[in-house]
């Protein structure tokens, strides 16, 4: 089941006098987070945004009723979520937490249960807990991944390729 919330950063600390908040960004698709009229603090308080600017993976938060540094340093520490719905991204790209658990066939075999998505910076690495052979990785190639289907809990690989590149523990196959 797929999370109400994504979490877009955490509140790290005060910016000037007026209560603005310095947001560590947690993802690289904020482009859009300009448009936000409101996020949630730890999944529980609605906040209005008055104003927002953006600087690397940073976001600067003027949270409406926050007016002074005082008042922004009660926030330090809070983590910054929006409505999961809220958020547009562009086919093909997934939310990792939208991943795990999603069971891949290799062909039409179970191959097991996706369980972790490792990130670098070439391709990201698909971990899957098998029944029997441990944990298999392989690399997230277009030349692989034939299809994913959030709503059906399923990902389709490629057999020719998943045998070229698939990693087992103890080189086990």
């Amino acid at each position: 089941m797929k999370e109400q919330f994504f979490c877009i950063g955490q509140i790290v600390r005060p910016r000037g006098l007026k209560g603005t908040c310095k947001v560590q960004l947690l993802t690289d698709i904020f482009a859009h987070f300009q448009e936000l009229d409101y996020v949630f603090l730890d999944k529980k308080e609605q906040v209005a945004i008055e104003s927002s600017q953006f600087e690397s993976n940073f976001a600067y938060f003027k949270f409406e009723g926050i007016d002074d540094i005082d008042a922004a340093e009660k926030l330090r520490g809070k983590k910054v979520y929006i409505p999961h719905d809220s958020i547009k991204i562009p086919e093909g790209r997934y939310f990792i937490s939208d991943l795990i658990d999603v069971d891949v066939f290799v062909g039409s075999r179970l191959l097991g249960t996706l369980v972790d998505v490792l990130q670098y910076g070439s391709a990201d690495v698909y971990i899957v807990k098998t029944e029997n052979k441990g944990n298999v990785s392989f690399p997230a190639l277009k030349k692989l991944i034939m299809n994913i289907d959030i709503n059906a809990n399923k990902m389709l690989l490629d057999e020719k390729v998943f045998v070229e590149v698939a990693v087992y523990p103890d080189n086990l196959k």
